[in-house]
Formats: C-alpha cells, sequence, structure tokens
C-alpha cells in the first residue's frame, strides 16, 4: 500500500512529502490523442463573479472558467467566431464574426438578445458605456455591400433597441481588417479603422468631433485619463494623440507586427500592449502626463505564437493566441514570471504549471506522464502520479493566491493533496 499523501506546513516551511520526491524524475503534459485546437480569440476577466471568460477562433461556442471553484461552463449563441467579449452588470456582450452582437445572462448563461441591424458585416469588437446602458459595435459593412465605410452601431442594452449608426471615413486601404471602438463619461466615441482615420463623435447628438487620417490600417484604441489616446498602426507603430486627433508622438516599431489589442492596467499605471509577433508589452503610462508626453517600455514578455488578447487577474497576465495555450504570468513584480499555462476543449480544462510538475485537470485523461528525458510512462505508476498530484490546491493557489496565503500561514494545518 502506497502512503497517504499530505502535505505539511510547518513554521512557513514546506516538508516535502512522499509524492514530491517520487515526483522529481518525472513531469506532467498534455495527452497527445487526436483533438481539435478551439484556437483562443479573447479573454475576458469578470471581477463581479471571479470567472474567466473564453472565446474561440474555431467555434462559435464561449467558455466560462470559474476561478473559486474550477466550474466548466459554456454557451454557444452564434455558430462562428466570437471575437471580442465584455461584461456589465452580470452580462456578458459578445461581438461575433456572423455580423451582430449578443447578450447573455452571465448566472444562467442564456442567451437575452441578440443584436442585428440590416447591412451590418462582421463585428470584432464591442464596448459597453460607462454607466452600462448602452453597447458600441463596431463592424465591417462593406462586407455585404462593397463601398460601405465600416460602422459603429450604438444599441440599449436593456432592450436591445438600435439608437444610432456612426459611418466611419474613408474605405479600407487594403490588406488585414482591424479596428476598435471605445467610449468614455461625457458622451464621447473614439472609432479607429482600417480605413486609416480616426472619428470623434458626440454619441448623444451624432456629431462628429474630429476626423484625421494617418495612413495605416488602424486598430487596438485605448483612452487614457488626461486627454489623450493611445492606438497601432498594421506594422506594430504605436500612435500617441490627443482627443482632437493633434500627434503627440509615434513609436514605429512598437511592436514587429499588428497589434491585437491594447488596454490599461486596471491596478497600475501601465498599458498592455499584445501583438501576432508573439509579445506582449507592459508601457508606463505616467511619462503621458509630462509636457513632452511619450510611452517608456517597462517589459516584453516573449510568447512566440501569434496573439489576440490578453487580461488581468489580480496579478497575472492571461493571454490567448493561435495555438490555444492559455499563458499565466506573475507581473507582481518588474520582470514576469511564467507561472503556467491552461487549456481549454470542448467540456474539459487543465492547468499546468510552467515546470510541469503540478497541474490540476477536469479529466485525468487529459495527462500524460513523461520522464524527464521525454518517454511516455504508463501503468499503476503514471496512474499514481496523476491522481496524486492532480490538486485543487494548485488551481487555488494560482488564481486565489492571498486566500491561500491565509490559509498556509497557520502553523497547524494541513494541506490535503485532492484525489
Amino acid at each position: 500500500m502506497l502512503p497517504e499523501i499530505k502535505n505539511k506546513i510547518h513554521n512557513h516551511l514546506e516538508q516535502y512529502s512522499f509524492i514530491d520526491t517520487l515526483s522529481d524524475g518525472y513531469y506532467f503534459d498534455i495527452n497527445n490523442y487526436p483533438r481539435k485546437n478551439l484556437g483562443t480569440r479573447y479573454v475576458h476577466y469578470s471581477q463581479a463573479t471571479h470567472e474567466l471568460i473564453i472565446t474561440h477562433i474555431n467555434t462559435g461556442k464561449v467558455h466560462v472558467l470559474n476561478l473559486l471553484t474550477s466550474q466548466l461552463r459554456a454557451f454557444h449563441v452564434h455558430d462562428v467566431s466570437v471575437r471580442s467579449s465584455t461584461t456589465y452588470d452580470y452580462k456578458i456582450v459578445n461581438a461575433s464574426w456572423d455580423g451582430s452582437v449578443s447578450i447573455v445572462s452571465l448566472n444562467s448563461l442564456k442567451l437575452i438578445s441578440k443584436l442585428q441591424d440590416s447591412g451590418q458585416g462582421r463585428t470584432p469588437y464591442v464596448t459597453t458605456s460607462t454607466d452600462g446602458e448602452f453597447c458600441f459595435s463596431f463592424s465591417y459593412d462593406d462586407d455585404l455591400r462593397p463601398g460601405i465605410p465600416n460602422c459603429v452601431r450604438k444599441y440599449r442594452i436593456s432592450d436591445g433597441k438600435l439608437i444610432r449608426r456612426f459611418p466611419l471615413s474613408g474605405l479600407h486601404l487594403e490588406g488585414r481588417r482591424c479596428g476598435s471602438v471605445e467610449e468614455i463619461s461625457g458622451n464621447l466615441l473614439f472609432c479607429i479603422s482600417d480605413s486609416g482615420y480616426l472619428n470623434v463623435y458626440n454619441h448623444e447628438t451624432s456629431e462628429m468631433l474630429t476626423e484625421k487620417f494617418f495612413n495605416d490600417l488602424l486598430e487596438s484604441l485605448v483612452v487614457i485619463s488626461g486627454n489623450k489616446l493611445v492606438f497601432a498602426g498594421e506594422r506594430g507603430a504605436l500612435f500617441v494623440t490627443d482627443f482632437a486627433g493633434s500627434l503627440l508622438t509615434k513609436i514605429p516599431k512598437g511592436h514587429n507586427s499588428s497589434v491585437s489589442q491594447m488596454f490599461v492596467h486596471p491596478g497600475k499605471p501601465e498599458i498592455i500592449s499584445v501583438s501576432f509577433d508573439g509579445t506582449v508589452k507592459r508601457w508606463n503610462l505616467l511619462p503621458l502626463n509630462t509636457v513632452c508626453p511619450k510611452l517608456e517600455l517597462l517589459e516584453t514578455i516573449q510568447i512566440n505564437e501569434s496573439l489576440w488578447s490578453a487580461t488581468i487577474i489580480k496579478n497575472l497576465l492571461v493571454t490567448g493566441g493561435d495555438r490555444g495555450d492559455i499563458h499565466l504570468f506573475n507581473i507582481n513584480k518588474s520582470n514576469a514570471e511564467s507561472v503556467g499555462r491552461l487549456l481549454i476543449f470542448d467540456d474539459q480544462f487543465v492547468l499546468i504549471s510552467a515546470d510541469k510538475k503540478k497541474f490540476f485537470a477536469s479529466d485525468l485523461s487529459l495527462i500524460q506522464v513523461r520522464k524527464i528525458d521525454g518517454t511516455p510512462v504508463y501503468g499503476q505508476l503514471a496512474d499514481y502520479l496523476i491522481n496524486s498530484t492532480c490538486s485543487f490546491k494548485f488551481f487555488h493557489d494560482v488564481f486565489n493566491e492571498q486566500d491561500l496565503k491565509e490559509l498556509s500561514n497557520n502553523p497547524t494545518g494541513y494541506l490535503q493533496l485532492a484525489q
């Protein structure tokens, strides 16, 4: 009979258990039987429910992973890829490649309404107003009617009513499709697109306040308090302007390829930029408030796959890309530290540590044991290692750091590894 597996914590020093010692010569990886790669298109963290929302490139299914309980749920209200997702007031707002926006209950995952206007083409991005009353969708309308400009639509979330259309200046400049829209209090609506134009509207009166041409495929817009905008061009250039569109500074090679997403860190004065060049970059926001505003690069995190999106969960940077792997980094220090990766399949998921020594899986058949030299391990030893190592404690440790610290500070406490 193999020994009982316990991990005793005494005087804040962790003592190695039998399973720790036994596992020294092995690591855990994803079982290599054929499995469809869903691709990760968009990741969004709902702070209200402590859930991670994951949309995919190769399916219309959207997964919702509860980071407190590890429960994985899903909804499927679009036939094709959901390109972006956000939450407000326990509702999930989704933009889809099918040319519609859906409103889904975050609690039940039931469809509340589907918002679609005649002539609305593929819809890659949606955002909500500051007060949560409206959503604004960005679409490529010349998908359906060639020669029609990109368009932003304002919908009321409560009843799905179309309030206004905002046609954007210029036509597609050729090359890849891109564009974005953001709203701030004061009724200002900022729109950039593959036409090369920045448009600023008063979305209550439909008055166009700004029209500026930058001769680049514009994408990934972020609005900074202090009347500044940061957005990207198709080849990785970063532009900083004021709200009137006057260029304040430009970084010609902020990235080496398209910038798929930018956003402001919710707890730090930083901008996070995500790119197809396989990197995530952290930029210091504070120099933007100086007389000569600029973007100061703090760190480049290399991931080596085409990246679509990222989100922040407490001290974690969470990224999604073409391969489907969701990479996790602790960015609480000056240099990001890899924590591990999360993989979502049709109805299962697995979280593996960066050193592949720890994991939590909803289905143990997802896991393969290997020797350090890569040789697969089978039989009773493999089963024992998998069953003994799979631990909700590890999942809890990654996503609920503060709670675990409080538990670990109990000098008489024991942590029983979950079976």
